[in-house]
């Protein structure tokens, strides 16, 4: 059985589990740590969006709050960091080593920045301010050399483009 099956029929049960009430001789803790463990198994897992993750998470939050009535999990949010002088906002403290292991992982922007609990134009901002461009992504070959590339393509695949 594929994880996406695994995690499609856990949920299922569990979804059933609380609509009953947790009285189908379940126990509501272990309901909440399997929803951790779903959650950490999906994170890990690639194929699973980042939204879908965070409901699995969110889920365990609200039913962990709603048994022992604590405050809810909070996920990482980076440290904002005051300057003095400086009006506004404070400016969030995202170090460029970890847009640099975010990139190397292929994380977009919105990953990251649902990850470190800031906008995507944050993100965007710190990746500027560290001057790492996606220029990385590009080839830098030279135009005499490319238009040969898309000659031969052009030989071979007469009607590639259309």
């Amino acid at each position: 059985m594929d994880f996406r099956q695994h995690l499609s029929d856990s949920l299922n049960e569990i979804t059933e589990y609380i609509q009953d009430g947790g009285n189908r001789g379940g126990d509501s803790e272990n309901t909440v740590l399997r929803l951790e463990v779903l959650y950490e198994a999906a994170l890990i897992n690639g194929d699973i969006p980042l939204d879908a993750v965070d409901l699995i998470n969110q889920a365990r939050t609200h039913l962990n709050v709603n048994l022992h009535q604590q405050e809810p999990f909070r996920g990482y949010e980076a440290p904002a960091v005051s300057e003095a002088g400086r009006r506004g906002r404070p400016k969030f403290a995202i170090s460029e080593k970890q847009l640099l292991f975010f990139r190397e992982n292929n994380f977009t922007y919105k990953d990251m920045a649902l990850m470190l609990g800031v906008s995507k134009r944050t993100i965007e901002n710190r990746m500027a301010e560290y001057e790492l461009t996606n220029k990385s992504l590009y080839s830098d070959i030279e135009d005499d050399f490319l238009d040969s590339l898309i000659q031969r393509i052009m030989t071979n695949f007469p009607r590639s483009g259309k």
